[in-house]
């Protein structure tokens, strides 16, 4: 059944969260974002990190499933960047 429903769609692969609450990924306009798997509140979007015209890439969640860490190119280098995984 389909969790995500934003313009433009998501891109790469997504991923779970270790408590299960949510699954990350990384949008077409570089925005991250999280969907709830709660039955609650089932597909519920929320913007961790706001778009960017450098993909964000190679989505990792921390053990605790606070924080969203990412790859994206910035000045034509590969960075680590990281967001609160607010749900």
């Amino acid at each position: 059944k389909q969790l995500s429903s934003i313009p433009g769609g998501v891109m790469g692969d997504p991923r779970f969260s270790p408590d299960g609450a949510y699954v990350a990924a990384a949008a077409s306009d570089g925005s991250v974002w999280t969907f709830s798997t709660k039955p609650t509140s089932w597909g519920a979007p929320t913007r961790c990190a706001p778009p960017n015209e450098n993909a964000a890439s190679r989505i990792v969640i921390s053990a605790t499933s606070r924080v969203i860490a990412f790859n994206r190119a910035i000045g034509g280098v590969m960075q680590i960047c990281v967001a609160d995984a607010a749900e």
